[in-house]
């Protein structure tokens, strides 16, 4: 051993600390972005959990559907319920800002509640959150404060206005701003904003709303006309307790109360649901870079060890044995490695207030510096560990080969004996033979990296086709239909009104060739509460996305998403049984069906179907369990309309058509629903393509690599076959085919692997989130995967292909 350290500090010396600082910062800085990754993956994946915890959420928002049920829900009513830890109210009132009716939703909190101040209370991003006891401070999450046009220390005056100035005069945004300018209506409080921040419901997917938040002092200081009110509800037990809380709350009300429950199980549910790609493609470059750096790192290693290999015979003659010369090149490996990961652990520190990365970060509770011991250092020790194990590996194995003779391929010998031209015969042997002696090259571990690559590429390519048709194909994420139509501005008296006059608008347009009416609701199954729908086909031709199996018709049948009918244990022909709660009467349906719903709800704060979440009955159906009326009519008037429009027709002229066949507010088009988790897979859509083009060029790397080792290797060949009349252009042929070659290999084989091996990850996903398995076969890859590897990988030649046409065969024999 000490033999070994006297060798590796004169090598260090003399010149080697070049490299081993170098290989040490290399390792360290692109070590560092693995771990980084892998943290802001870890990191994401619990962001939402810690949102929860700090906000102090509540886990069930009351919403009940008229005034007659919400007096069987007050807040007294729902202390009384076992399990209840806090009760508080939530207001959306009726407020102009700056004399304008904004899209931003304003909400105050009942008199007396401790709503966004003790229960769901903020992380603050931006400046504090107001004091609950002053009427003139203003609060904001930042959609809201986006919308308002406001930043923190704004000043804005707020005009709000009371349920007993809401006069028939008074029914529309511009009639409000009016009246309100003219100083007929409203009363006039000038206010700041004082803070901008987040709750778990401003970052939920499809729950989102745009809020500015008024204080308790406001609330009792000035008359108020509530367009809506939620209580939000704290539990003893935590979110285990909510279906048998929501089943006390339906026992109290009886069947005939409509109310809409939004679950933070079903929000956090949704939320890792949107988070797992992102938390996965983390992961995956996480892994990617982590391998690569140690490859190419051991690479580098060996190589060093092979060129000091020069000196082994002086070595050998001063006493030196290869158990010594092992231990030098062991020294030199742990010193980089170790030095390296002490680099790559300040590095991923340095970074890591970047992370993590899309709506994670809009989650995250502690932005800025974090650091993830367990990631840090047991990523660091992994690193290191594979390092050494690589680098060790190659070196022991370029030292045990460096004697044997130089081993023929069947290929290669081939040419040679059918006259092949000489570059092309000797290309092919350099990519398929390792060599001889100090000349050897792995030849293997090269055909085996550049394959991989092809696979990963070809992989990744045919994962982002799919990805990219999924986004475009409405059909295949619960959207078989062309638009749908949900209400606007409309009164609860104008209700009836309104969708009379669009039947009859739908039944009299040539826009439209099918439509069907869409309920919305929830259910309690075995597994517990879950999104409804109930549909009712007006005329053919619009639905939710069958699966497998059909639509549900009568009112004992149901069609269920892949992760419900998961969770249920049941398949197309079983039974379940489906109830409103724990005390209500439950019925048993026939499953007819595996279905993709939309994600409609009947309020915005109440639980969303997903993919593969939820349950739809036929109106009938569904009407029976939430009023005991086995009529479809029973269920008032449609959540949505969905709708097939004929060949040519646009959603604006759906919407002109509405505007004319009603009134212009009444309903809103728009083309088909993007559930929440089609949202969240379209902020990934060009992670498969870029971490496509980052193992491009560690396959371009890795493959130049190896020809600048063989050229390097091999220069006493060449200098050789210079001798006997290669000239300097058919050197650089040479090392082109031995790229191309190369190329061809990894292409052939990797091509359908990398086919296939895609295909199947887009129907693992396919199948997690209940969608149509649909993969595509990206054709511009298949026609031009080889043609582009060949040209890459002689792209990737130029440079090494001139340096050794460049040799000089006199200096490098000089020796001999």
């Amino acid at each position: 051993m000490t033999a070994a350290l006297y060798r590796f500090r004169s090598e260090f010396r003399h010149g080697g600390w070049r490299f081993v600082v170098g290989m040490a910062l290399l390792f360290g800085l692109v070590g560092g972005i693995a771990l980084v990754s892998a943290a802001g993956a870890r990191r994401g994946t619990s962001a939402f959990d810690r949102l929860v915890d700090a906000t102090n959420a509540s886990h069930v928002l009351v919403n009940a559907e008229d005034e007659e049920t919400a007096e069987l829900v007050k807040p007294d009513v729902l202390r009384a319920i076992d399990g209840v830890e806090e009760v508080t109210l939530a207001h959306g009132v009726l407020a102009l800002i700056d004399g304008k009716v904004k899209e931003a939703a304003v909400l105050a909190p009942g008199p007396g509640s401790v709503w966004i101040d003790e229960v769901d209370r903020p992380v603050v991003n931006e400046g504090r959150l107001p004091d609950q006891s002053e009427p003139d401070e203003l609060f904001a999450n930042p959609s809201g404060a986006a919308t308002a046009g406001l930043r923190v220390g704004d000043s804005v005056e707020v005009t709000v206005v009371s349920s007993d100035e809401l006069t028939a005069e008074a029914q529309d945004a511009a009639a409000i701003e009016r009246l309100a300018a003219a100083g007929t209506i409203g009363t006039h409080v000038p206010m700041r904003l004082v803070g901008i921040g987040v709750t778990p419901a401003d970052v939920v997917p499809g729950a989102q709303l745009d809020a500015l938040y008024l204080t308790r002092a406001f609330s009792e200081r000035f008359p108020l006309a509530p367009g809506f009110t939620g209580t939000a509800v704290r539990l003893s037990g935590g979110s285990p307790d909510i279906d048998a809380f929501i089943g006390r709350v339906r026992d109290k009300v009886g069947p005939a109360a409509i109310i809409d429950f939004q679950t933070l199980s079903s929000d956090a549910d949704t939320m890792r649901r949107a988070i797992r790609p992102q938390v996965v493609a983390l992961g995956v470059v996480a892994a990617v870079v982590a391998i690569g750096i140690c490859l190419a790192v051991g690479q580098a290693l060996s190589r060093r060890a092979a060129s000091l290999a020069a000196d082994a015979t002086a070595l050998r003659a001063l006493g030196s044995t290869r158990r010594d010369r092992l231990l030098v090149d062991g020294v030199r490996v742990a010193t980089v490695a170790t030095a390296g990961s002490v680099v790559a652990v300040i590095t991923a520190t340095l970074i890591s207030p970047l992370m993590p990365l899309g709506l994670a970060r809009d989650a995250e509770p502690a932005r800025g510096f974090d650091v993830d011991a367990f990631v840090l250092i047991g990523g660091a020790g992994a690193m290191t560990a594979s390092l050494v194990v690589i680098a060790t590996v190659l070196t022991r194995r370029a030292d045990a080969t460096a004697g044997r003779p130089r081993r023929s391929s069947r290929l290669a010998s081939w040419l040679r004996v059918r006259s092949a031209k000489p570059p092309v015969a000797l290309g092919v042997g350099l990519a398929l033979e390792p060599g001889g002696g100090r000349a050897a090259v792995s030849a293997r571990s090269t055909l085996f990296s550049a394959t991989i690559g092809v696979v990963a590429i070809v992989g990744c390519l045919t994962f982002a086709s799919s990805l990219d048709r999924l986004l475009v194909s409405p059909r295949d994420f619960g959207s078989d239909f062309d638009a749908w139509a949900g209400t606007g501005d409309l009164g609860d008296e104008q209700y009836a009104e309104a969708f009379a006059a669009l039947a009859s608008t739908l039944e009299n347009s040539d826009l439209v060739d099918g439509w069907s009416d869409l309920y919305a609701g929830q259910i309690t199954l075995r597994s517990g509460v879950v999104p409804a729908n109930g549909l009712r086909v007006v005329r053919h031709g619009a639905a939710p996305t069958v699966v497998t199996g059909r639509l549900p018709v009568g009112g004992d049948e149901i069609a269920l998403g892949a992760t419900t009918m998961r969770d249920e244990g049941v398949d197309i022909g079983d039974s379940v049984t489906v109830g409103r709660g724990a005390g209500n009467t439950a019925r048993r349906f026939e499953v007819v069906g595996q279905v993709i719903l939309p994600g409609v709800r009947n309020y915005l704060a109440s639980d969303q179907a997903a993919l593969g979440v939820g349950a739809l009955l036929s109106a009938d159906g569904l009407a029976s369990v939430l009023t005991d009326d086995e009529n479809g009519d029973a269920l008032g008037e449609p959540t949505s309309v969905l709708i097939a429009m004929s060949a040519g027709s646009t959603v604006g002229d759906l919407q002109q058509a509405l505007d004319d066949g009603t009134w212009p507010g009444a309903f809103e088009a728009s083309g088909p629903i993007e559930s929440s988790d089609i949202q969240s897979l379209a902020r990934i859509r060009s992670t498969p393509k870029l971490l496509a083009a980052l193992l491009a060029v560690i396959a371009i790397a890795a493959v130049g690599h190896s020809l600048v080792v063989a050229v390097r290797r091999g220069r006493r060949d060449a200098a050789i076959v210079r001798t006997i009349g290669f000239t300097p252009g058919e050197i650089a042929q040479t090392v082109a085919w031995h790229a191309t070659t190369v190329a061809v290999v990894a292409g052939v084989i990797g091509l359908p692997l990398g086919l296939a091996g895609g295909r199947l990850a887009w129907g693992a996903l396919a199948g997690q989130l209940g969608i149509v398995n649909n993969p595509v076969t990206p054709t511009a890859a298949v026609l031009l995967a080889i043609p582009v590897a060949i040209l890459l990988a002689n792209l990737a030649a130029v440079w090494p292909g001139r340096r050794s046409a460049r040799l000089l065969p006199a200096e490098i024999l000089r020796a001999e």
